[in-house]
């Protein structure tokens, strides 16, 4: 068992690298070429989120420019996935009760803004956190709620990152 898992997270991580390219030029090219604002955004958000992870202080910058064009011009989806990615920052720099608590902020504004993909994302980022922090029967909780959210909408990727992560909290 402890090998085919080892095997499945190797091949998750293969393909989340192999398609990490293509999917920047993508969102690259909706950001400088769209004439919809929010799918620039949107865009300019996913490619924040992909440089938090790789430089801090790249992304940071990039977090504190996307705030201010949200604010300014972003609709509500947007402004909720700021939350989401506000609360991705704070984990990537450590702050775990920061991280949790712009979480909860973004599912209450989910909850009330009727923002059903937002609300998933967030649920599976509280499972995948409560999961690095050995909270194991809270990521249980929340990462199936994500599960099953993401079934009803058949995302493929976010739903190929929760299962992994459920199989390593079922594992563990």
């Amino acid at each position: 068992m402890k090998n085919k898992q080892t095997i499945f997270i190797l091949l998750f991580i293969i393909f989340q690298f192999s398609n990490l390219y293509a999917d920047n030029d993508s969102l690259l090219n909706t950001y400088l070429y769209s004439n919809d604002v929010n799918a620039r955004i949107r865009a300019y958000c996913k490619l924040t989120n992909n440089m938090m992870w790789r430089n801090k202080d790249s992304g940071r910058k990039m977090l504190d420019s996307v705030q201010g064009w949200v604010a300014r011009k972003g609709n509500v989806e947007n402004k909720g996935r700021m939350i989401n990615l506000t609360g991705n920052y704070h984990w990537m720099k450590g702050n775990l009760d920061s991280a949790m608590y712009y979480y909860r902020l973004s599912l209450d504004f989910s909850i009330k803004n009727d923002l059903p993909y937002q609300y998933s994302m967030t649920v599976s980022n509280m499972g995948a956190l409560f999961n690095s922090t050995g909270q194991l029967d809270s990521a249980r909780v929340y990462l199936h709620k994500s599960l099953v959210l993401n079934q009803k909408k058949m995302t493929a990727q976010p739903l190929q990152k929760i299962i992994t992560t459920l199989e390593v909290c079922i594992i563990s």
